[in-house]
């Protein structure tokens, strides 16, 4: 996996994980895998997120109806443009434009075999296991997305009524007289 940053400012610009990392991967650690596929450090854009996983979606949904192949070590390719992601986190381009830099193809086709009509639920495990896995990293992203929201509304309010406050005690009449400021001179603003 070679996951490139889509932040200018980052420390590191690329990151390399070979066939080890996924070998070494331990079950506990696997939801690290979007974290560093997405940069979840550079926070990456729940809509990037949602696109990937809708797209993951799709496959399945198509593999659900299938009943003609049943495929053996294959892969899906993930794939999105950084310099997409960069465009639209400073708003020029719109969703439906990132979307079309995220690329999740079906690849490596040696072992397919017929199913005999038979639905190949060995695959759409595998789907599953991935969809659920993008899925769960989307929900964390909303959660998150919404606290930190939340957490900017309040700090926006507490900065907007405490600057306000600032305000009136620096006209306040003491104030211009050069009598110091102390709470019994509060109250000709409150």
């Amino acid at each position: 996996m070679i996951v490139h940053a889509h932040d200018e400012s980052a420390p590191i610009q690329v990151q390399q994980f070979d066939k080890s990392f996924g070998k070494n991967l331990k079950t506990q650690d696997v939801q690290r895998v979007p974290e560093l596929f997405f940069c979840h450090d550079q926070k990456p854009p729940s809509e990037l997120v949602k696109i990937v996983v809708d797209k993951i979606q799709t496959i399945r949904d198509i593999f659900e109806l299938q009943r003609k192949y049943k495929i053996y070590a294959s892969s899906l390719l993930l794939a999105y443009d950084s310099e997409a992601v960069r465009n639209f986190k400073n708003g020029k381009i719109t969703q439906p434009q990132l979307a079309l830099s995220v690329n999740i193809r079906l690849i490596d086709f040696a072992h397919v075999w017929d199913s005999n009509g038979e639905r190949d639920d060995n695959f759409l495990r595998g789907l599953n296991n991935l969809l659920d896995l993008f899925s769960q990293y989307l929900q964390r992203t909303e959660d998150w997305k919404f606290f930190f929201d939340w957490w900017e509304n309040i700090l926006e309010y507490f900065f907007t009524a405490y600057y306000f406050v600032w305000l009136n005690v620096l006209n306040s009449e003491n104030c211009k007289k050069g009598i110091g400021i102390g709470p019994e001179y509060y109250t000709d603003w409150l």
